[in-house]
């Protein structure tokens, strides 16, 4: 059995041994546009991202913009486990920061829906 401590030794950014798209793929590992030039080359993911880099504080208003655009809190939802599911670090420095706003959406857990009455839905339409 792990240990919390092994998981995070395991998953932080000196792990060069996951490289190229694996990494991409790992949401603990994954930084998009946040990658620095040096990251990009060490990780072998040159080609594999855009050419413009990006700060994590660029990164976090573009997400602040997009959910101030969604109509719903189950729309909110659905974006937030989106972009936990491809980069957690992103989404927690988010919330961390604008806890303020994520308390509205974020009170009951991300890992179950907003708003109670959701629950006796099908999501299925999420995923067409």
């Amino acid at each position: 059995m792990c240990d919390g401590t092994r998981i995070l030794l395991v998953k932080s950014d000196e792990s060069s041994d996951v490289t190229g798209s694996s990494r991409l793929h790992d949401p603990a590992l994954n930084k998009s546009t946040a990658f620095t030039r040096a990251e990009r080359e060490r990780f072998r993911l040159r080609g594999l991202l855009p050419a413009g880099i990006g700060t994590q504080a660029v990164q976090i208003n573009r997400v602040l913009g997009n959910l101030r655009r969604k109509a719903s809190d189950i729309e909110r939802y659905i974006f937030m486990v989106a972009l936990r599911a491809r980069n957690e670090r992103l989404f927690y420095r988010t919330l961390i920061e604008h806890i303020s706003n994520g308390a509205k959406i974020g009170d009951r857990g991300w890992d179950s829906p907003p708003v109670p009455t959701y629950r006796r839905f099908s999501f299925g339409w999420m995923f067409r």
